[in-house]
């Protein structure tokens, strides 16, 4: 009630024999009051609310035959009806409508779907026990004779999934296995089966849509020449990568409108509605648009001055923009124009492979070698093997001096050196002078032993 506008309140008002006139806040309040005094009428009767009210009508089985009409049937008075849903704002109330009885085989009906306007019934006489559900515009339903999902075509019938054979392997559809096909269900191109024997729920779809999504996404890598290391591939122009980044964005285009259609929604989609999102759609739009605006800027100067599109990718654009602002942080239009020739020759150095010969005099330069000589040939130096082992003893008193007198300090830099603190050849400690003792052993230490 809080979004209806004042002409969808007033019809609201005239279904209920209220007042129509005043403001959209009146309509409003008169209303909520009218539907909580006929909410406490219903529960002082003791109607459930959460329940469709149908009288002394008992369905066995329900299917949907459209936006406010149930198809049930009813194994008691072995017929089938319509059910016409209508809310007075509290509860939902329906009206049965007697259309057809059961055929003199049929005992119990279990399962229903309309499609194409006719009613296909599952029941548990002779034949029976089968799941059905519309499926585009066939009809699909699990055998659990031979645990396979068939679809009725015209008069025939073909094999959807399954082997046949019970399992519970997944695959292709000609490979898949079932144990026991319980029941099944719909969902656009999406098929459901509950396999009762391993306790699990399986999805039966069509990989068309997503190898023409994939096809298309192809388009995007063909444009710029994204490809794996060392293929040869065929270099597009600015002319062709712009066609391929239009013919994906129209691909995109039409499967958000398809999307739009089938949720009845104008609203902007995004991941969770089952398309991409609208972000990326305006990415690629851009990314046409940019293209666009690029080729007419160089039909402008030149136009047969070649482009290639690996230069636009944003890993080279990003490298320049590094570069543009090492020196610079901020930099205005100026300087960036100033700089921008400089920017470029120095990202090409970083992006290519190139070398340079440096002449510092022409009677003295370093020629490159004619030979090489790979690493292996070198000679390795061998690992020194020691002279003599250390005793315990030893080990414990070059350890105990070397944490007296021969802490490590941090190492200086020559910067750091001043006239005020300058140091010598060793660290500091080492030129501290220590006390000695004479009475204990400790600092004596024999280095002829």
């Amino acid at each position: 009630m809080k979004n209806l506008k004042k002409g969808e309140l007033i019809e609201e008002a005239r279904k209920r024999d209220i007042p129509t006139n005043g403001t959209v806040a009146d309509l409003k309040n008169r209303l909520t009051n009218y539907l909580q005094s006929l909410e406490k009428t219903y529960k002082e009767r003791r109607i459930k609310m959460d329940t469709v009210d149908i009288a002394d009508y008992l369905p066995s089985c329900i299917s949907k035959a459209a936006a406010q009409m149930l198809l049930v049937s009813s194994d008691i008075e072995r017929m089938l009806s319509t059910v016409d849903i209508n809310s007075d704002g509290v509860i939902m109330k329906g009206v049965v409508n007697h259309i057809a009885n059961y055929p003199t085989y049929v005992r119990e009906v279990t399962c229903m779907a309309l499609h194409e306007n006719q009613a296909y019934m599952v029941h548990n006489g002779n034949p029976g026990g089968y799941t059905v559900s519309g499926y585009g515009e066939t009809v699909i339903f699990c055998d659990s004779g031979s645990n396979q999902v068939k679809e009725i075509i015209g008069p025939s019938v073909r094999v959807v999934a399954g082997t046949g054979q019970i399992g519970n392997d997944n695959g292709p559809c000609d490979k898949a296995s079932f144990s026991q096909l319980f029941s099944l269900c719909t969902e656009m191109k999406n098929i459901f089966v509950c396999d009762a024997q391993t306790g699990c729920v399986k999805v039966i779809t069509d990989m068309k849509g997503s190898v023409r999504f994939l096809t298309h996404l192809k388009l995007l890598y063909q444009a710029f020449g994204v490809h794996f290391k060392h293929q040869n591939v065929e270099r597009a122009n600015l002319e062709e990568a712009k066609d391929l980044v239009r013919r994906l964005s129209d691909y995109l285009h039409e499967t958000v409108r398809s999307v739009q259609v089938i949720l009845d929604t104008d609203r902007q989609l995004n991941g969770p509605d089952g398309t991409i999102s609208s972000k990326t759609l305006k990415s690629v739009d851009m990314i046409h648009s940019e293209l666009s605006y690029l080729q007419s800027q160089i039909t402008s100067i030149n136009s047969s001055i070649p482009i290639n599109m690996l230069s636009c990718l944003t890993v080279c654009v990003e490298n320049l923009h590094a570069l543009g602002h090492f020196k610079c942080q901020l930099p205005t239009m100026l300087e960036h124009a100033r700089n921008l020739s400089n920017t470029v020759y120095e990202g090409i150095k970083r992006n290519v492979l190139w070398a340079a010969y440096y002449f510092t005099h022409p009677s003295s330069y370093y020629p490159i070698p004619e030979n090489d000589m790979p690493l292996s040939s070198l000679s390795a130096m061998e690992h020194l093997k020691p002279k003599a082992l250390l005793s315990k003893d030893q080990e414990r008193e070059m350890r105990e001096w070397a944490q007296d007198f021969g802490k490590c300090v941090r190492q200086r830099s020559v910067r750091q050196q001043t006239t005020m603190y300058n140091t010598g050849t060793l660290p500091l400690n080492m030129y501290k002078n220590a006390t000695y003792s004479t009475t204990s052993e400790k600092n004596h230490i024999s280095f002829n032993s």
